[in-house]
């Protein structure tokens, strides 16, 4: 028997007596993390399933790649609110990113290379 896991099965398995239901796929996972402005379980048993599938496949990318997505949104949320006093840390925020996710070496995956080297130079 082979057991496939998804993400909604993940998730129904760990907290089965809450009645929420997991959610289908991970934009309604981000949106849901968003609204409650803390980690849900789903999304740290989501950010485990990417850990253990890195591990497995000696390449990490879902890891850095969720993180990425996750601090992209918070930036793109503050700048949607557009208060003046948010201004320097979303100065900040996109200069931690720059110096986190685009170095020459690892960093997020991009199957653009021109756009890759436009980002990194650039």
């Amino acid at each position: 028997m082979k057991l496939l896991t998804t993400m909604g099965s993940i998730c129904s398995n760990q907290n089965e007596s809450n009645q929420q239901l997991p959610p289908p796929d991970l934009s309604e996972l981000l949106q849901q993390t968003e609204k409650t402005g803390l980690p849900t379980p789903w999304l740290s048993e989501f950010q485990h399933s990417c850990v253990n599938l890195d591990q497995k496949t000696g390449v990490k990318w879902r890891t850095i790649l969720l993180e990425f997505i996750l601090e992209v949104r918070t930036i793109i949320r503050l700048h949607k609110e557009g208060k003046a006093e948010k201004e320097e840390t979303l100065r900040e925020l996109i200069l931690q990113m720059e110096e986190r996710f685009f170095q020459e070496e690892e960093g997020v995956a991009l199957a653009d290379s021109g756009l890759r080297e436009r980002l990194v130079d650039g």
